[in-house]
């Protein structure tokens, strides 16, 4: 996949969050501030939770080495 700011070659992999699940939420949502921030609507569970490693396995994340971004396409709703 050739990256959509720089047009380089990206290297393909994924993303693995520990002990926690990873979503997608709407800007609103993510700038939350304080106690706020305990809990989020609207969001979108992204990624396999594999309960017994604790961890979120999401795949299709590309990696540009130059410049030092990841960009992802990633299937909601697991």
């Amino acid at each position: 996949m050739k990256c959509i700011l720089c047009g380089s070659d990206m290297q393909q992999g994924g993303i693995i969050t520990q002990g926690v699940s990873a979503m997608w939420v709407p800007e609103t949502e993510f700038q939350k501030k304080g106690i706020r921030k305990l809990i989020y609507e609207k969001g979108k569970k992204i990624g396999h939770a594999d309960i017994i490693l604790n961890q979120t396995k999401i795949p299709n994340a590309y990696f540009c080495p130059k410049c030092n971004k990841i960009i992802g396409i990633f299937d909601v709703g697991f």
